[in-house]
């Protein structure tokens, strides 16, 4: 299956996924491990390349970001995004133009 085909068909599923074992306690240490290195983002501006489905998503909303641009390439997956200040941005990374 494509990679494309695969994010299509998982994103409904994902978040719930990624919130249970064994996912939830290695994105639990990543994530720790990820804030610890970004530091404080209260008020700032997000670029999010490859946001999936908003796991890291939902953290920038919560820790303050001002606002967020989060882009994937799956449609479904940008449609599980979370509610806040949010703009979802269908592309490809490897040749997204800002």
């Amino acid at each position: 299956m494509p990679v494309d085909d695969y994010f299509q068909h998982r994103a409904p599923a994902y978040i719930t996924a990624s919130e249970n074992w064994p996912w939830s306690s290695l994105r639990a240490v990543e994530s720790e491990a990820f804030f610890s290195l970004v530091g404080i983002i209260d008020g700032l501006d997000v670029l999010e390349l490859g946001c999936g489905a908003g796991f890291y998503t939902s953290k920038l909303v919560k820790f303050g970001a001002r606002r967020i641009w989060a882009v994937d390439r799956s449609d479904a997956m940008l449609a599980q995004l979370p509610e806040g200040p949010i703009e979802s941005i269908l592309a490809d990374a490897t040749n997204l133009q800002i």
